[in-house]
């Protein structure tokens, strides 16, 4: 696949770490976004989709990933987005897939410190 140049950069350098003018950050972060999701970096490509501002293409990549029951990766792009639900649920997912860390980051996200509680007393 051919990259825009600024794709390439935001690969190469990271994704905060580049400044991408207004007039083509959707483009070139939902660019980037792709291609990290092809390389596994669910993290990365998470703070893509949001830089780009493209929940629809995010949500397209969680759908993919839920039909998977890969709730790590799903964590790793819902906490960019405002749905508390959905947040909940892959919260208690990762819970029972064991990734207590992701769980963590989406109930403190959702508020959620009673659950915050309850990780803190049976999984640290």
């Amino acid at each position: 696949m051919q990259y825009h140049l600024l794709t390439k950069l935001v690969l190469e350098k990271g994704v905060d770490t580049v400044q991408i003018p207004e007039s083509l950050k959707k483009t070139v972060f939902t660019e980037a976004a792709q291609a990290l999701c092809k390389k596994g970096d669910f993290v990365e490509a998470g703070k893509a989709f949001a830089k780009a501002n493209n929940m629809q293409q995010l949500e397209v990549v969680v759908q993919w990933l839920k039909e998977q029951g890969r709730a790590q990766d799903i964590a790793a792009l819902i906490i960019h987005t405002n749905k508390q639900k959905e947040m909940e649920d892959c919260a208690m997912l990762c819970m029972k897939q064991g990734h207590f860390r992701e769980a963590e980051q989406l109930f403190k996200k959702i508020g959620r410190e009673d659950m915050l509680h309850f990780l803190k007393q049976n999984f640290s």
